[in-house]
Protein backbone atom coordinates (compact mmCIF):
# COMPACT_ATOMS: atom_id res chain seq x y z
CA UNK A 1 0.00 0.00 0.00
CA UNK A 2 1.73 3.01 -1.17
CA UNK A 3 0.79 6.64 1.47
CA UNK A 4 2.92 9.35 1.55
CA UNK A 5 1.36 10.65 4.88
CA UNK A 6 3.97 11.30 7.83
CA UNK A 7 3.78 8.63 10.17
CA UNK A 8 6.20 8.00 12.61
CA UNK A 9 6.75 4.30 12.67
CA UNK A 10 6.63 2.55 16.65
CA UNK A 11 5.91 -0.64 17.78
CA UNK A 12 2.62 -1.77 18.86
CA UNK A 13 2.80 -5.34 20.29
CA UNK A 14 5.85 -7.96 20.67
CA UNK A 15 5.18 -11.36 20.80
CA UNK A 16 7.19 -14.93 21.51
CA UNK A 17 5.85 -18.08 20.65
CA UNK A 18 8.09 -19.88 23.31
CA UNK A 19 10.45 -21.22 20.64
CA UNK A 20 7.78 -23.32 18.54
CA UNK A 21 8.95 -21.91 14.95
CA UNK A 22 12.80 -20.63 14.46
CA UNK A 23 11.19 -17.04 13.92
CA UNK A 24 10.10 -16.75 17.78
CA UNK A 25 9.88 -13.09 18.31
CA UNK A 26 7.73 -11.40 16.11
CA UNK A 27 7.01 -7.25 16.57
CA UNK A 28 4.44 -5.56 14.99
CA UNK A 29 4.82 -1.99 13.86
CA UNK A 30 1.71 0.50 13.57
CA UNK A 31 2.04 0.95 10.29
CA UNK A 32 -1.02 -0.90 8.35
CA UNK A 33 -0.32 -2.36 4.95
CA UNK A 34 -3.72 -3.48 4.10
CA UNK A 35 -7.31 -4.14 4.89
CA UNK A 36 -8.62 -7.28 3.71
CA UNK A 37 -12.34 -8.21 4.83
CA UNK A 38 -12.08 -5.74 7.07
CA UNK A 39 -9.17 -7.12 9.21
CA UNK A 40 -5.68 -5.07 9.55
CA UNK A 41 -2.47 -6.24 8.04
CA UNK A 42 0.18 -4.15 9.70
CA UNK A 43 4.40 -4.09 9.21
CA UNK A 44 5.90 -6.39 11.32
CA UNK A 45 9.52 -8.42 11.90
CA UNK A 46 10.43 -11.83 13.20
CA UNK A 47 13.19 -12.87 14.60
CA UNK A 48 15.32 -15.40 16.47
CA UNK A 49 17.14 -14.35 19.45
CA UNK A 50 20.44 -13.79 17.20
CA UNK A 51 18.87 -11.70 14.32
CA UNK A 52 22.51 -10.06 12.91
CA UNK A 53 23.48 -14.15 12.90
CA UNK A 54 24.26 -15.22 9.02
CA UNK A 55 22.07 -18.29 9.32
CA UNK A 56 19.52 -16.85 11.69
CA UNK A 57 16.10 -15.26 11.44
CA UNK A 58 15.64 -11.56 10.94
CA UNK A 59 12.79 -10.88 8.36
CA UNK A 60 10.13 -8.21 8.00
CA UNK A 61 6.11 -8.63 6.20
CA UNK A 62 2.78 -8.33 7.08
CA UNK A 63 0.78 -9.99 9.77
CA UNK A 64 -2.49 -9.76 12.03
CA UNK A 65 -2.31 -9.25 16.04
CA UNK A 66 -2.90 -11.99 17.93
CA UNK A 67 -2.73 -13.99 20.44
CA UNK A 68 -1.87 -17.16 17.43
CA UNK A 69 1.90 -15.17 17.72
CA UNK A 70 2.05 -16.37 20.66
CA UNK A 71 2.21 -14.34 24.36
CA UNK A 72 2.57 -10.50 24.47
CA UNK A 73 5.67 -9.72 26.20
CA UNK A 74 7.65 -5.63 26.68
CA UNK A 75 10.24 -4.80 24.45
CA UNK A 76 12.52 -5.02 27.13
CA UNK A 77 11.71 -8.81 27.59
CA UNK A 78 13.40 -9.04 24.28
CA UNK A 79 16.78 -10.49 23.92
CA UNK A 80 19.67 -7.64 23.08
CA UNK A 81 20.12 -8.39 19.46
CA UNK A 82 16.42 -8.01 18.78
CA UNK A 83 16.24 -5.10 20.53
CA UNK A 84 19.02 -3.54 17.95
CA UNK A 85 17.45 -5.49 15.07
CA UNK A 86 13.79 -3.28 16.43
CA UNK A 87 15.84 0.15 16.88
CA UNK A 88 17.66 -0.31 13.65
CA UNK A 89 14.18 -0.91 11.83
CA UNK A 90 12.73 1.80 13.20
CA UNK A 91 15.37 4.12 12.15
CA UNK A 92 15.56 3.08 8.67
CA UNK A 93 11.89 3.31 8.19
CA UNK A 94 11.64 6.46 9.83
CA UNK A 95 14.88 8.32 8.12
CA UNK A 96 13.47 6.99 4.87
CA UNK A 97 10.32 9.07 4.99
CA UNK A 98 11.32 12.40 7.54
CA UNK A 99 15.04 12.78 7.08
CA UNK A 100 15.64 14.20 10.60
CA UNK A 101 17.58 11.50 12.28
CA UNK A 102 17.20 14.12 16.01
CA UNK A 103 13.48 14.33 15.75
CA UNK A 104 13.37 10.82 15.37
CA UNK A 105 15.57 9.45 18.15
CA UNK A 106 13.12 12.39 20.54
CA UNK A 107 10.28 10.50 19.52
CA UNK A 108 11.98 7.13 19.98
CA UNK A 109 12.85 7.24 23.40
CA UNK A 110 9.45 9.27 24.68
Amino acid sequence: MKNNRKILLRVIAIYDNDGKTRDRYTVFFNWVEMVRRGNKFHSCMSMDATPFKSRDINMRYYGKLGRHNGKHIEQKNLPLDCQKAVTDALISWNVERFWDIDTIKEALCR
